[in-house]
């Protein structure tokens, strides 16, 4: 009977991870732009006066679960070339891009207070 190493094992696993939370978020992107939004159009929400608010909230929660897919998925895929990364001695070249990058917060993290 022929058993997985244990590396490859691990490997795999990061990589069921990493499909699943791409194909949540392409999916939930998918549901939004060719379901919900036409289906709001059709029962003329898009008319009424409160939609502005409900878009807003609907779009800046479905917005911060983008983020949260985002960051998963790239941690999913930094997992798996972790290894393969840390003979290169990419590893520290991405600490050093992320560092670059932290002075600069994105504005859908940080809204700014100002309307």
């Amino acid at each position: 009977m022929a058993t997985m190493p244990v590396d490859e094992s691990r490997s795999r696993r990061w990589q069921m991870f990493v499909f699943a939370v791409l194909g949540f978020w392409l999916s939930s992107s998918l549901m939004l732009d060719f379901v919900v939004m036409p289906s709001l159009y059709v029962s003329g929400m898009m008319d009424a006066s409160g939609f502005a608010v409900a878009g807003y909230s609907m779009f800046g929660s479905f917005n911060r679960v983008e983020l949260l897919c985002a960051g998963l998925g790239i941690s999913g895929v930094w997992m798996l070339c972790w290894e393969k990364a840390l003979a290169q001695g990419i590893v520290w070249q991405s600490f050093f891009s992320l560092a670059c990058s932290l002075p600069f917060p994105s504005s859908t993290c940080f809204p700014s207070p100002l309307p």
